[in-house]
């Protein structure tokens, strides 16, 4: 059993997510088996064991990984991202020479796929990322699975993109803004309505890495998953209708020579995903996590009217 957990990021919105269902959970049900629980973080409350430091100090990440049997990585720095490298190979190594790591969840993202013209992706896929961000975050994943010691469990997880009604720059409250009456919102309203947000609840994601911690081993070393809450209707055109109380609907004219100029413009010039992408939930639901429903949905109701 996991009885010491050190996390990255901790400070950060899915991070204190992380941290609270650990303590629910996990705390929980050590005191039951009157076993040990030490939950470990980098920046919380004094009953926690709190480190502060820099994550590129090799030293400092030795002693914040002392005796841990788990790692859960979510920090990244979005500033800079050549310090992400130094912060994994210094995680890396001190995991390596650690005696009691059993366990490394690193947090990347769905879009590492990058440049995929399917419309439904799986974990399989080959990925070809189109821009810094994707390369980075997709470099960091390859770090952790050359280098990473062959008996520490490896899980990568990858999200879509996070819903979260208190975070303001969430891109939910971007697309909130798509539906005015402005020429942008006419341009998605008529051209775009069928584009997928992708958006997953950050509730669900905290609930994988969760899942994850109290799982046991794995059977294949390079376990990858998407956290997805993708469906048909996760696109602009209910987000539309859910944010203005109006009906918007699908133009199905000329689709495909829409799809292939729209992929065009999304994937070669603007450096981003397929637009009309799903990222398939269907691996990790057969490893048995269960989505609880409706989740970005209430994140929605929350927003409506700020």
């Amino acid at each position: 059993m996991i009885k010491k957990i050190s996390i990255t990021g901790s400070s950060s919105l899915l991070g204190k997510n992380v941290v609270s269902l650990l303590k629910k959970n996990l705390l929980s049900l050590s005191k039951r088996k009157k076993n040990f629980f030490f939950l470990h973080t980098g920046n919380l409350k004094k009953k926690d064991q709190v480190f502060y430091g820099n994550l590129e100090n090799k030293k400092f990440v030795t002693k914040f990984l002392s005796k841990s049997d788990c790692i859960i990585n979510i920090a990244f720095d979005n500033n800079h991202y050549t310090k992400n490298f130094k912060i994994i190979r210094n995680l890396i190594n001190a995991s390596n020479n650690s005696k009691t790591i059993k366990k490394f969840i690193h947090i990347s993202t769905a879009v590492v796929v990058g440049k995929n013209y399917k419309d439904k992706i799986t974990e399989d896929e080959n990925c070809n990322p189109i821009n810094e961000y994707q390369k980075i975050k997709l470099k960091l994943e390859n770090e952790l699975i050359s280098n990473l010691s062959k008996n520490i469990e490896l899980i990568i997880i990858r999200p879509t993109e996070i819903a979260d009604y208190k975070n303001p720059k969430s891109t939910i409250f971007y697309f909130k803004k798509r539906c005015n009456n402005s020429f942008k919102s006419f341009f998605y309203r008529f051209f775009l309505n069928d584009r997928m947000l992708n958006f997953v609840s950050i509730e669900n994601v905290s609930n994988a890495i969760v899942f994850f911690v109290k799982k046991k081993t794995l059977l294949k070393k390079k376990n990858i998953f998407f956290i997805s809450e993708d469906k048909k209707n996760n696109n602009f055109t209910f987000y539309y209708n859910y944010f203005t109380n109006k009906k918007l609907y699908l133009f199905i004219f000329n689709s495909n020579l829409k799809k292939i100029l729209f992929k065009f413009l999304f994937m070669v010039i603007l450096k981003k995903p397929n637009p009309f992408q799903i990222y398939s939930n269907k691996k990790i639901k057969n490893f048995g996590f269960k989505f609880k429903k409706d989740k970005v949905k209430n994140h929605l109701k929350k927003i409506k009217y700020t």
